[in-house]
């Protein structure tokens, strides 16, 4: 997978942040270069404070990087170096490049390329004035491109906001797939309300399979696309209702501006709302037979030239 590469949106207009574009090595970090780097894992470089905690280091050489820790209760430590290894090898301009990993006695750590401008997760939960309907549809798009080509490799699971990084140009790139063996995992160590979260992006078939799979992550791209229209997240009040039992009957009424959020009403295109709704609704599906592939949704969002 790996190859030399020239992406679109290499550099951030905004802070001028660049992506280091071939990664330029991957490495084992020791336990001792990451604190280090985050000065003993210090609070002021927490970037989320999620059972998976991400801090932001700075290397010796400059380079800035995320360090996400992980708890693995069901995967093995030549398992998680051989999954690191693999992800390793991913190059693509919707996906944050991953650098290299630490595993040492009890911890699980993968270091990403740094990525300017937080989460996706992270504007949605500040009602952000900057996701406007243009940039919304960038990142739909993008994280579409990321997503097809993580499949194309055999990648799935973790379809979040929260996954999705951006730039200050709202440039999507997609973190910490593949490395998600069981999406219950967490469910014993998090809240109700991080329970609900995860049944929320879970396709109904997933509660028979257990499998993560490409027509799994599309549902949770449904999902993801309904969230970047209504600009609510998954858990957000709807009426006392789940945010699919919330959304479901006014996309079945087909009254879409109820849908969408009000931020953006006066300053966005009916023909593109259309387009949307019609390829989150199929991601939807409650049969997986009938959802589309992923590589379907890139053409089914360019139709009508909506992003020119």
């Amino acid at each position: 997978m790996q190859q030399e590469l020239i992406f679109d949106d290499n550099i951030c207009t905004i802070c001028g942040h660049e992506r280091l574009l071939n990664g330029g090595f991957f490495t084992q970090f020791s336990y001792a270069e990451l604190a280090f780097s985050t000065y003993g894992f210090s609070q002021k470089y927490v970037l989320s404070k999620s059972r998976k905690r991400v801090y932001k280091g700075t290397l010796p050489s400059g380079l800035q990087i995320i360090i996400r820790k992980h708890f693995f209760a069901t995967i093995k430590e030549y398992e998680f170096r051989s999954l690191a290894l693999t992800l390793g090898n991913v190059r693509h301009e919707n996906v944050a490049t991953l650098l290299g990993f630490c595993s040492e006695g009890y911890h699980r750590f993968l270091v990403y390329e740094y990525v300017c401008h937080q989460s996706l997760s992270t504007h949605l939960s500040a009602r952000s004035e900057e996701l406007t309907w243009e940039r919304r549809l960038k990142i739909a798009l993008g994280t579409c491109k990321g997503l097809q080509y993580l499949h194309t490799n055999n990648i799935f699971g973790c379809m979040r906001p929260k996954n999705i990084l951006l730039t200050h140009d709202f440039h999507p790139q997609l973190a910490n797939f593949g490395l998600t063996k069981n999406p219950y995992e967490d469910l014993n160590h998090s809240s109700e309300a991080r329970v609900l979260k995860t049944f929320e992006y879970l396709a109904p078939e997933y509660g028979e399979t257990g499998t993560d799979s490409s027509i799994t992550d599309v549902y949770s791209f449904g999902v993801v696309l309904l969230e970047l229209l209504t600009g609510r997240k998954t858990l957000e009040e709807t009426w006392g209702k789940s945010f699919l039992r919330w959304a479901r009957p006014l996309l079945e009424e087909k009254v879409y501006m109820e849908l969408v959020d009000p931020s953006i009403k006066d300053n966005m295109n009916l023909l593109q709302l259309v387009l949307i709704v019609r390829v989150l609704e199929n991601c939807l599906c409650y049969d997986p037979r009938e959802r589309c592939s992923i590589s379907e949704v890139p053409n089914s969002l360019l139709e009508g030239n909506m992003f020119k």
